[in-house]
């Protein structure tokens, strides 16, 4: 089992925390307002998720160096982290 550091156990339930409090901020503010509108802050989300992927990608391979080289710069996992939020912007019919 996963063993908590004193950073964890106060880290986590701070960003739980936020993330509620955020959710019922956005459905509250966004309750009446359009579609387009409403999948905003999932669209930001996505594209920040991208950018910051690609970010610590670049990081390990060309700052840190402690990156395998053999492997391929973008993992299936990763991959999948960068798409599904990207289907945010396909239309309604395709996502």
């Amino acid at each position: 089992m996963f063993i908590w550091s004193k950073t964890d156990k106060i880290a986590l339930p701070i960003a739980i925390a936020v993330v509620f409090l955020l959710a019922i901020i956005f459905r509250l503010t966004l309750k009446n307002k359009r579609n387009s509108i409403k999948t905003l802050p999932l669209k930001t989300l996505a594209v920040m998720g991208v950018g910051l992927e690609i970010a610590k990608q670049l990081y390990f391979i060309f700052i840190a160096d402690v990156y395998i080289k053999y492997a391929l710069p973008f993992h299936f996992c990763t991959l999948i982290l960068i798409t599904l939020p990207l289907a945010q912007f396909l239309p309604k019919k395709i996502s």
